[in-house]
Formats: structure tokens, sequence, C-alpha cells
């Protein structure tokens, strides 16, 4: 039991670790982001990649990631303004390499989930079980022991859901890209991607955006 709890957390750090390499952020070395106080959106792209199961998509998936991306501001203590309708406003051409403000740009490849099957199986399970025996005296007495024996379980599909998205910040001034990062998480037992969504727009910002 010991070595499999072990074993379990093992794997539960392997998998964080993974995560997170996977999801290191990109910094311009030239820039210096600490100043940061305003989040300028442009544009939120949903092409919405297939993958090989068949996968359904969150059709609210742009509202849903820009109330995402003003929940994660709002943690920080950042200003965002919903520009997509009109775009940035004009700029210099002269890059700024202690920006106050940002243009963000979104895209999601995959907002939504997908339909996962465990098949049907035998579990090993464990039962009480008490036992008489005589001792050296000839006195009877019991012991409980742990029998293990089998039982069937059924095939279950359950939902997953999956956010695949890509977050770019830029120069205003010059459009030099100056931090980006994926996000790929999944979640069994959920069909809403609204949360990692949230959490994955909070790590970007506090990645890039430490004071």
């Amino acid at each position: 039991m010991r070595k499999l709890v072990l074993f379990i957390l093992t794997m539960c750090m392997v998998c964080i670790s993974a995560v997170a390499m996977a999801e290191k952020p990109y910094k311009h070395p030239q820039y210096t982001l600490t100043n940061v106080r305003q989040i300028i959106v442009t544009d939120i792209d949903s092409r919405e990649v297939r993958a090989t199961r068949k996968f359904f998509s969150d059709e609210a998936a742009e509202e849903k990631m820009m109330g995402a991306i003003f929940d994660a501001a709002s943690r920080q203590n950042l200003i965002v303004e919903d520009a997509r309708s009109y775009g940035k406003p004009d700029a210099e051409g002269v890059p700024r390499h202690f920006p106050t403000k940002l243009e963000m740009k979104v895209v999601i490849n995959n907002f939504g989930y997908y339909n996962e099957t465990t098949p049907g199986h035998y579990e090993t399970r464990y039962r009480n079980q008490t036992v008489y025996y005589y001792d050296n005296m000839g006195v009877r007495r019991s012991r409980t022991e742990s029998v293990p024996y089998e039982v069937w379980i059924e095939p279950e599909t359950y939902n997953v859901a999956k956010l695949n998205a890509s977050y770019s910040l830029y120069d205003i001034e010059s459009g030099e890209l100056v931090a980006s990062m994926t996000a790929n998480r999944d979640r069994s037992y959920e069909s809403d991607a609204t949360g990692m969504a949230n959490r994955s727009v909070r790590d970007f910002f506090q990645k890039v955006l430490k004071k």
C-alpha cells in the first residue's frame, strides 16, 4: 500500500511538472512588464481545431474567454479594455520597453468538451472475514482477515472539458511581441472549460507581469 501511495504521488508530481513546462511563458528580454496597468484586448479568435475524438465546441467560447480576462485582471489590479470592435489606438512606432499598457490577442484552438469511455473491467476489492482456529491449548479463537474478491465494473462514458488557447501581449507602439503562453488543459467529469480559462489567464498574468 505504501509503495502504491508513493507511486501515485510521484505520478502526480510528474504530471504537474509536465503542465508547468508546457505552459512556460515567453518574455521578451528587452522589456520590463512590472509597470503594466492596462490590457487592451483587440482580438479573440476561436479557431476550434478538431481533435481525433468528437469534440463539442462551446458556442460562447469567445465571450467566456473575455470574461476570464476580466476576472484575471481584477485579481492583478489591471484595467481591461475590450477593443475588439475598434482595435488598438494609433501607434507612434517607437518601442516602449517599460510599458504601462499592452495589447492582448487570444487564439482559441479548443474550448468545450469531448467524451471519454472507460472500458468494462474487473476490480479487486477487499472485505473482512472472520476466521476461527484452535490454539496450542485447544482453545477456539478467531481473527479477522482481509479477503480479496473481484467485482465487474460496467463501462463508463463521461465528459472531459478541454481548453487549448494561446495568449499574446504586444507593445502597443511598435507591435512587438513581448510575452506569450499556450495553455493546454483537460479536466475529467466536466463539460465547461470556463474554470480552466479563468485559471490559465490568471496564471499567464501572474507569470509575465510579476511585480
